[in-house]
Formats: structure tokens, C-alpha cells, sequence
């Protein structure tokens, strides 16, 4: 996919009607870098995709709980925030 289509990708398009969403992805920026991607969850399972795109991280977590993933979900941002960009 060109470079170009993927910043359309990621970029946020409140013209849809959905704050803070590309397409297909929540997008969030944050002062360090900005945060593609999407989570989910359903009876007994939940899922989140962060990709820091500044960063180069990207953090995929699976939970067998429905409710598992928001805890994590922070421990994880926060470590990225620790961790910096990689040298």
C-alpha cells in the first residue's frame, strides 16, 4: 500500500461522524506519538491492536476475560511511554 494511502488510512475523518476514527481504526495522539488501532470484546474474549506509529511499537493484546484488556491496555501504554522511540 503507497505511503499515501496509508496516512489516509490512519488519519482521523470527523466528516464521518466518528471522533477520533480512520478508517477502520481509533486514532489517538498523544504528545510522544500517535496511537493507530482497534479493540474489541465479546462474552469471555477481548482484544486491543496499538500501533505507535512515532515509535515504532506495535502491541497486540488477547484476553479470555471480557472486561481483561483495559488494565493491560494502560500498563502497556505506559511502558511504551517508558521504553521511548528505539535508538
Amino acid at each position: 500500500m503507497s505511503e499515501a494511502n496509508t496516512e489516509e488510512l490512519i488519519k482521523v475523518h470527523d466528516n464521518l461522524g466518528a471522533h477520533g476514527y480512520g478508517f477502520g481504526f481509533e486514532v489517538e495522539d498523544t504528545t510522544e506519538t500517535t496511537i493507530v488501532g482497534h479493540s474489541g470484546r465479546f462474552d469471555g474474549i477481548s482484544a486491543n491492536l496499538d500501533i505507535f506509529t512515532k515509535n515504532g511499537y506495535i502491541v497486540v493484546l488477547l484476553s479470555n476475560q471480557s472486561a481483561g484488556i483495559a488494565p493491560l491496555r494502560q500498563v502497556t501504554r505506559a511502558l511504551v511511554h517508558r521504553l521511548g522511540t528505539p535508538q
